[in-house]
């Protein structure tokens, strides 16, 4: 893994990124990734409902059949957060039904895209949601596993048990 690590050629330049691997698919999927997106899709129409709608689909996919949209609807999530969540989270879900290669690694590619549309994100803090199996939102930056009353600008909101904002 290290050999192949290192065996990526990367040229950067002030408008492109050129990977060499030898494999042009490859090639390809690492250029996607390591680029910073410029583009995210539109937001969904109602964006909270959208992020119930991914977690309860995505749930039943994984054999739990629970409505999460109580946890999700009295949480105070911001809209565009929610519709970021909700557009990665069905990504992934799709990813399920890639069944060749290339359809793989577009949506490997497609992920990372919603992932950093995600990342980029500053919601202020909302109360924590906890929709097992699929989706866990430290809303408050507590962490903690409960819905604990927002502090005021002092905490920040934190994905699945990662700081969000300390890799900025």
């Amino acid at each position: 893994m290290m050999a192949w690590v290192l065996g990526i050629l990367l040229t950067l330049s002030p408008n492109t990124f050129a990977v060499t691997t030898g494999d042009a698919a490859t090639d390809a999927l690492i250029t996607r990734i390591v680029r910073h997106p410029n583009l995210v899709p539109p937001l969904p129409v109602n964006p909270v409902q959208a992020l119930v709608n991914a977690v309860n689909f995505h749930s039943a996919l994984l054999g739990y059949n629970v409505n999460h949209g109580p946890a999700i609807l009295t949480s105070g999530i911001p809209p565009v957060f929610a519709g970021r969540v909700a557009q990665l989270l069905q990504a992934a879900s799709s990813c399920r039904f890639a069944t060749t290669l290339d359809l793989r690694r577009a949506c490997a590619a497609n992920v990372n895209d919603l992932t950093a549309g995600v990342i980029r994100q500053n919601p202020p803090v909302f109360r924590d949601i906890n929709a097992w199996p699929v989706l866990y939102i430290d809303g408050n930056g507590s962490r903690d596993s409960t819905s604990m009353a927002m502090a005021a600008g002092t905490l920040r909101p934190r994905l699945h048990g990662v700081d969000r904002h300390r890799w900025r």
